[in-house]
């Protein structure tokens, strides 16, 4: 007898297959457990809690690369900047138009562009969804992606696992892991400011404002070495975190925490004043002035791998309220 769980596992797959492939099941729940909840939909997979959206996953063939978009913190109010998936926000930016809400890409891929989405870079196709488990407090997802040239040449994979999760004072925990296999042959992932796993804040948690010069004064951000403000660019740290009021009048932060087994654990931070923030440990020359050219070059042989994993939290209250040091601390436990 095949067992419930997997069982519950394989409808859930089922219908997202329906769902992502030919659109039958959209807007119906495919699955639900506890206090989280999955509606498919199609090129997207809307994740529920408490029947309210949390976050939607975008897998269309439209755009260079999955991406989550919205992220609904804990005040009720979306984390990430809205465009370019909705242009209608006024007091936002419309600049690179690669950085869609929470994404993963690197901009110098054996010489390839998988950062940018401009004409002749490479894309991340969506390849299937390898397992999904919805339990009463968390949901895991397990995904797949090709990463291929503009004229359709593989030249790597990917395997990924998301877990959504909440914690009692009202924070989302969103794991991020990605394994990079070199399936088809050598990869050099090139030394670049623009690479590995990246989010754009919202326009009210940005430090400056749309002219970027003029100050927020109700955001701000530190890491976890107690640098503040732009100072926190281009610095090795354990974890990040930008906090502001939100439009409400209500404190809320992000926390980007980078995993002790990743790859030259603490990460660099491309973290911008406007609202960019990657956790990149592939920038060494970019970050350190006295680097030799091509020090944060990383290579795979052919069938190597490599597993990198962060946590974001997205927290009520300043990170002393949250205790984001805590936090980490048990992130790193588990």
């Amino acid at each position: 007898m095949v067992p419930a769980e997997t069982m519950k596992t394989l409808f859930v797959i089922s219908l997202l297959a329906m769902a992502l492939g030919l659109g039958e099941v959209r807007g119906q729940t495919a699955y639900a457990e506890g206090s989280w909840q999955m509606v498919p939909a199609e090129d997207r997979i809307d994740l529920m809690h408490n029947g309210l959206l949390i976050t939607s996953y975008h897998v269309s063939k439209k755009v260079a690369r999955p991406y989550f978009y919205p992220i609904i913190g804990p005040t009720g109010i979306g984390v990430t900047r809205s465009y370019p998936m909705d242009d209608g926000v006024a007091a936002e930016e419309h600049d690179h138009v690669q950085h869609r809400s929470l994404w993963f890409g690197h901009r110098r891929v054996n010489g390839i562009d998988f950062w940018s989405e401009n004409a002749g870079d490479g894309r991340q196709v969506h390849t299937g969804i390898k397992s999904v488990q919805i339990k009463s407090k968390s949901i895991v997802l397990k995904m797949s992606n090709d990463w291929v040239t503009a004229g359709g040449r593989k030249v790597l994979q990917d395997a990924r696992e998301y877990r959504l999760a909440r914690t009692q004072d009202g924070s989302l925990v969103i794991d991020f892991q990605i394994t990079l296999q070199a399936t088809e042959g050598p990869v050099v992932f090139g030394d670049t400011e623009e690479a590995a796993l990246g989010l754009r804040m919202a326009h009210w948690m940005r430090l400056v404002k749309k002219d970027r010069k003029t100050p927020q004064k109700s955001a701000a951000v530190i890491n976890s070495e107690d640098v503040w403000g732009r100072a926190v660019w281009g610095k090795r740290a354990k974890w990040i975190d930008y906090f502001a009021t939100d439009p409400n009048g209500l404190t809320v932060g992000i926390a980007v925490m980078d995993h002790p087994s990743n790859l030259r654990h603490p990460t660099w931070w491309h973290a911008r004043e406007y609202g960019l923030v990657a956790a990149n440990a592939f920038g060494q020359s970019q970050f350190e002035k006295d680097a030799t050219p091509g020090a944060g070059d990383y290579s795979l042989e052919k069938n190597g791998e490599l597993t990198m994993r962060w946590r974001v939290m997205v927290h009520p209250g300043t990170p002393r309220d949250a205790d984001v040091d805590g936090a980490y601390r048990d992130y790193i436990a588990e």
